[in-house]
């Protein structure tokens, strides 16, 4: 069986894959974020102002794909991350539409 984003994101972070299977897009939606220029972006794209985005920073972080400074409102991409989220992205374009995250 074919890996997908959202398989990818489950094995990597050792998370339970029951629910919604949303979790893959949680994470791709904050590596991509963090792809922004910090001065770019909006209040809405700080990891603050949505706790599912504060909670996928810290996982991405424990794992070396973004860093941030005193906080972890506004992280930028490690190299690792940017390796992730274009491998993410390669698997989630050979997807069908109905399986994407």
């Amino acid at each position: 069986m074919k890996e997908t984003a959202n398989d990818l994101v489950v094995r990597v972070f050792d998370l339970c894959s029951c629910g919604s299977g949303k979790d893959g897009r949680l994470i791709f939606n904050v590596l991509e974020i963090c792809e922004i220029e910090i001065a770019k972006r909006t209040p809405e794209q700080s990891m603050y102002f949505n706790p599912g985005y504060e909670l996928a920073a810290k996982l991405l972080d424990d794992k070396g794909f973004i860093g941030h400074g005193s906080g972890i409102g506004f992280p930028w991409l490690e190299k690792k991350g940017e390796i992730f989220l274009r491998r993410l992205r390669k698997i989630d374009a050979a997807e069908e539409p109905s399986k994407r995250i």
